[in-house]
Formats: structure tokens, C-alpha cells, sequence
């Protein structure tokens, strides 16, 4: 199982200064650390899970599981967790249906699951910032988020980036409308 919480890390990323330049930004990260065990919710991470996460500053949570029934043939995850209000949700998510071009991050979770991708964790948190404040549920384009981030890498030269943001890219396409869609890993 996979556990992760996001907003949390100070890892650099496109456009943004990694380290603090005033001592009155030091204390806000101070503080905003020293309060995230107030705004992670109880029972947010599963240890039963596929794959958890949580995203600290706006308190979302992810548990991915296997629907009863999942096969080869019927890819079907169960996605529990918090969204932004702080209500409890349940989705059901067949990653045959997918669609990169418009979908939730709680799908690219279920889809990173069942491919073998949700262990490079700084991808997802990436891809997740990038998103800005768009939520775990909201439909956006993350397709074009990877693509933008995978652009921003080319320019900067971080090459190893670059080509594991295209092997995502490729991965997705491929599962989403490609005719071989046996890049499943077995789990």
C-alpha cells in the first residue's frame, strides 16, 4: 500500500522558490505544518487501501480499493474518501471508462493503481499541484497538466523528469484509446 500526504512537501517545482527568502515566510510554513494533524480527518488513511492519500492544506482524503467482482475484464475500484467540505464520498470507478482528457484526480488514482503508476509519488503531487485548487472530484484536463509538465522539464533539461512524465503520458494514451490495453500490471 501506498500512503501519502500531499501539500506538505517542500520539493521544488516549476516557477517556485525552494527555499525561503524572509524569515516571515519561514514562520508560515512553520505554522502551517505545525497545524496539519488538525486538518487531516480522522480515519483518513486506510491501511486496507490499494493506495491512500491525503492532501493537508484542504483536509481531502483518497482510499483506493478493488470493487467486489474486480477482473481483468471488469478493472472496478472503489474510491472512498473526504472531499474539500469535509463530506464522505464513495466512487465507483471502471478504469476502462477513463477519459485523461476530462477526468478527477480520484480517477487518476484509481488509474495510477491499477497500472503501476502511483508509486512516484512526486508525479502525483506534481500533477496535483498543478491542478491548483481544483478538487479531488472536480473534472479537469490532466492530460494537458502532464504535458505541460513534461514541457516545463524539456526547457529545464531535468531529462530523467521529462521522461517519466512522457512514459505517464504514453501509458494513459495508450490504456485510453490505444488497441493493446494489456499494460496492466498483475497485482
Amino acid at each position: 500500500m501506498y500512503v501519502y500526504l500531499q501539500g506538505m512537501s517542500s520539493y521544488p517545482s516549476m516557477g517556485k522558490q525552494p527555499f525561503f527568502t524572509k524569515k516571515e515566510e519561514q514562520k508560515d510554513f512553520t505554522k502551517e505544518v505545525s497545524g496539519a494533524s488538525e486538518k487531516i480527518p480522522k480515519n483518513a488513511i486506510d491501511s486496507n487501501a490499494l493506495f491512500a492519500i491525503c492532501h493537508v492544506p484542504t483536509g481531502e482524503t483518497a482510499n483506493v480499493y478493488k470493487a467486489e467482482g474486480f477482473s481483468k475484464e471488469n478493472p472496478v475500484y472503489i474510491v472512498k474518501g473526504t472531499d474539500i467540505n469535509g463530506n464522505d464520498y464513495v466512487r465507483e470507478i471502471n478504469v476502462k471508462n477513463i477519459n485523461p482528457n476530462h477526468c478527477s484526480y480520484v480517477e487518476v488514482l484509481a488509474w495510477s493503481v491499477h497500472t503501476g503508476h502511483a508509486n512516484d509519488f512526486l508525479k502525483m503531487s506534481r500533477l496535483r499541484e498543478e491542478a491548483g485548487k481544483t478538487s479531488f472530484l472536480e473534472k479537469t484536463n490532466y492530460l494537458e497538466l502532464a504535458r505541460k509538465i513534461m514541457t516545463e522539464m524539456q526547457i529545464v533539461g531535468a531529462w530523467s523528469d521529462y521522461i517519466r512524465y512522457k512514459g505517464w503520458i504514453d501509458d494513459f494514451m495508450e490504456y485510453a484509446w490505444g488497441k493493446n490495453k494489456e499494460i496492466v500490471m498483475e497485482r
